[in-house]
Formats: structure tokens, C-alpha cells, sequence
């Protein structure tokens, strides 16, 4: 038996032009993940809080050089709880929306292990400097240079 052609040509057109729209599913587990990034991105913070409060609270009364290293590091600490919420909140918010986005972030992490690294590399000087720079000033003193 011959199929009508024309038959044929209204099925395949209709089927071509009509766009089936399925909600997105999405699995719950996916907000636990979210959930426990942001847990690993706070506990994170709350050790370089607890390095930066013991430094300004338990260090030597005339050591200034931990306690500005204690300053440099807090407000390292406070910006990464407030870019872990940020980003914890944004995440949420587009899964529960079932928007399409990317789950890995690229530029956040590398800003913030940028800002660390200059945070300990200002500790560390600002440390050195006042154990050093006592024995260079006497140095320079004894021999007339300043």
C-alpha cells in the first residue's frame, strides 16, 4: 500500500514547528551541594578570623607587627564570609528558579586567593619590620648613617 504524501507532509511539518515546553527538573541534591560549598567557603573565613583575632589578642604588648598583621587579616576574613553568602544566595536563588547558569565560578576564587596572598605578604613585612628594623635602626645609629 502507498502512503499519501500529503498526509506524510502534514505530520512532519506540525511535529517541526510546535515546541514542547518541559519544566526543568532538578535534582535536590543540588542545593545541598550549594549549601556545602558555602560551609567549606565559611569555614575557611572563620580560620582566617580566628588567626587574625588570636594575632591582635594574644600577641606581646610592644609586638605591633602582629597585630597589624592581625588587622591586615580580619578584613581578608569578613570578605570571604560576605563573598560566600553572595554567591551562596545568587546560586539558590537561580536553581530554585531553574534558571540556566554555569555551577563553577572562575574569577572569585582567584580574586580572593590574590587578596590573601597580599594580606600575608603585608603581615609577614609588617612582622619582619619590627623585629628587623630595631636592630637595623640601632645599626645605622651606632655608625652615623641616620
Amino acid at each position: 500500500e502507498q502512503i499519501n504524501p500529503k498526509f506524510t507532509d502534514t505530520l512532519l511539518s506540525g511535529a517541526a514547528d510546535k515546541k514542547i515546553c518541559v519544566p526543568q527538573k532538578i535534582d535536590f541534591k543540588t542545593f545541598f551541594v550549594n549549601e556545602r560549598t558555602f560551609l567549606k567557603w565559611l569555614s575557611i573565613s572563620v580560620l582566617i578570623g580566628a588567626m587574625a583575632l588570636t594575632l591582635l589578642n594574644f600577641s606581646d604588648s610592644d609586638s605591633d607587627g602582629a597585630q597589624l598583621a592581625g588587622l591586615v587579616l580580619l578584613p581578608v576574613s569578613i570578605s570571604y564570609m560576605l563573598y560566600s553568602l553572595m554567591v551562596f544566595r545568587n546560586r539558590a536563588n537561580k536553581i530554585y528558579l531553574r534558571e540556566p547558569m554555569r555551577y563553577d565560578d572562575t574569577r572569585g576564587p582567584t580574586i580572593l586567593v590574590i587578596i590573601l596572598a597580599v594580606a600575608v605578604l603585608l603581615a609577614t613585612t609588617f612582622s619582619l619590620q619590627k623585629h628587623y628594623g630595631r636592630s637595623v635602626a640601632a645599626k645605622l645609629n651606632a655608625e652615623g648613617g641616620y
